[in-house]
């Protein structure tokens, strides 16, 4: 009988201790396949209860230039939301891009290649193996 009042006991204790498990770290591989100069280059996680959490900015990329980011995400609450690409041509042209799911502040997608082409933005889960 003491044995199981120990074991209720150690149980309720252990789940007091607040378990944490927050991925908070996003890498991404950008190429710009346009052919064209592009102005500015955003991304940053967007949760649902806030517009943007932190944000990177890459300006003026020219084409075939390939950019490698690695974003800590300090501001993710225990929200939904997911990562949004923004691009800026020197043209005026925009386009956007939204990939890899949060879920309670926490990134779902460690690692994404985006392609920016002239009318589009190919997002692509790289192979692990």
């Amino acid at each position: 009988m003491q044995k199981a009042l120990l074991i209720l006991l150690l149980l309720g204790l252990n789940s007091c201790i607040p378990f944490e498990f927050s991925q908070s770290q996003f890498t991404a591989t950008i190429v710009n396949k346009s052919g064209k100069s592009i102005s500015k280059i955003t991304l940053g996680a967007k949760q649902y209860s806030e517009k943007f959490t932190d944000s990177t900015f890459i300006e003026n990329t020219q084409p075939e230039q390939i950019i490698n980011l690695t974003l800590n995400e300090k501001k993710l609450n225990n929200d939904d939301g997911n990562f949004v690409l923004n691009v800026l041509f020197l043209d005026g042209k925009k386009l956007t891009s939204s990939c890899c799911y949060l879920t309670n502040g926490t990134i779902l997608v460690e690692k994404m290649d985006f392609e920016i082409r002239k009318d589009s933005i190919i997002s692509t889960k790289p192979n692990r193996y």
